[in-house]
């Protein structure tokens, strides 16, 4: 098959719809299939141009077998909504423009989102081309922004939901990452028969168990301490600022363990300053072919959400490849990822924002390497059976070619 995926998360940027993208679309190319994804200059998260692609309207290059074409939109920083609105908007169109010409040359076009403005770049490519459209949810937009207090205008949330609306109608298929997702889409109207489910996954040969962790955080110079690590993005959804307070009680009782943050994102000038007033680690972000050193170095590892409605659906991409890894979780969630910890085994689930909760489970686990051992362990089975990004490329890959015919 010759399939366009349409992103605006490619890497280098570090966050699960990056990753998402790039593991499947190199197991499809792999497979033999010919796979280009069309995407904007990387700005995550500060909203700036790399050095190599100022004064550049596109760029082509390679990637692990996947083409990747990369488009010029306005620069806007994670943060604001009427520049980061048009900033969307510039990407929807110059999206649209370099892949239309050429929109018979594909099988099949996958837009992925959020923002849905891609969605709107993916439905014009596939009707130019009149070849199936799949529109992709990962996060449920603009029901995540109203939320999180992001989109507060009566009139921008009507325009958004009316558009989310029309996607899913010109759709041929929904394809969604959790069972909370599936249903909120079938609520909105969208036949059963038109939603598949592929969810997130790990890469379970490139992940792998450490043998060595105390080894691996010499090299980084993270020293010898036992590390709870939180290796992601920093921004409004997960409220890392009871991350923090976690590792201030911490330090108040006198714990062995050191806190480690890596990432960033529109809530990082918070979380440093809040860090710089506790024994907290916070880190830059690293390349991706980096990223497996970092889980090397953690004994725990720790994913947390705010405790909003909306998140009881949301599962974290992170949460599985700490399990990849076989490094035990403690997660501030509920819902969907906290009753995949309690059915692998994988961890510890804490009520979310509940630092002084946190704090417990991450002195209860820093003191029992034993528990540390068996739960990892069990963590590493469950996303090897149901989880392994390969087999979830693969399923996903068959209902695309049964789609084509």
């Amino acid at each position: 098959m010759r399939i366009l995926v349409l992103s605006q998360y490619f890497p280098p940027d570090l966050n699960g719809g990056a990753t998402r993208v790039a593991e499947i679309g190199r197991a499809w190319a792999q497979a033999g299939h010919e796979v280009t994804v069309g995407t904007s200059f990387s700005l995550h998260p500060h909203g700036r141009l790399r050095r190599e692609d100022r004064w550049r309207l596109t760029r082509r290059e390679r990637w692990n077998g996947v083409v990747v074409h990369r488009s010029w939109r306005l620069p806007a920083a994670n943060k604001g909504v009427v520049l980061r609105m048009v900033s969307f908007l510039t990407m929807m169109v110059t999206l649209a423009l370099a892949h239309g010409t050429r929109a018979r040359r594909f099988d099949v076009v996958i837009a992925t989102s959020p923002p849905l403005f891609v969605g709107v770049s993916g439905w014009m490519v596939a009707l130019l081309g009149r070849v199936p459209f799949v529109l992709e949810i990962r996060d449920r937009w603009p029901q995540q922004a109203v939320e999180l207090g992001i989109l507060r205008q009566p009139l921008l949330i009507r325009l958004a939901e009316c558009l989310e609306r029309f996607l899913y109608r010109h759709a041929q298929m929904v394809v969604v990452v959790t069972a909370s997702l599936a249903r909120a889409v079938i609520g909105t109207g969208v036949p059963p028969q038109k939603v598949l489910i592929i969810p997130n996954g790990a890469d379970c040969e490139r992940l792998r168990p450490c043998d060595d962790r105390c080894d691996a955080r010499l090299k980084l110079g993270w020293g010898r301490d036992l590390t709870a690590s939180y290796l992601g993005t920093m921004g409004l959804s997960q409220g890392l600022s009871v991350l923090v307070k976690a590792a201030q009680e911490l330090q108040r009782r006198d714990v062995s363990v050191q806190v480690v943050l890596v990432g960033d994102g529109a809530d990082r000038d918070t979380i440093r300053k809040l860090a710089s007033m506790s024994a907290v680690r916070l880190s830059d972000p690293v390349e991706p072919e980096r990223v497996p050193e970092l889980y090397a170095a953690t004994d725990i590892g720790i994913v947390v959400l705010r405790n909003l409605p909306l998140f009881a659906g949301t599962v974290p991409s992170k949460l599985y490849e700490y399990m990849a890894c076989g490094i035990p979780v403690i997660a501030g969630v509920r819902g969907e990822a906290a009753a995949i910890i309690e059915e692998a085994g994988a961890g510890l689930v804490v009520q979310p924002d509940d630092a002084i909760a946190l704090a417990d489970a991450i002195q209860r686990l820093a003191a029992d390497g034993e528990a540390r051992v068996t739960m990892g362990r069990a963590g590493r089975r469950w996303v090897t059976a149901h989880r392994d990004r390969g087999t979830l490329a693969n399923r996903y890959l068959d209902r695309l070619l049964a789609l084509s015919a």
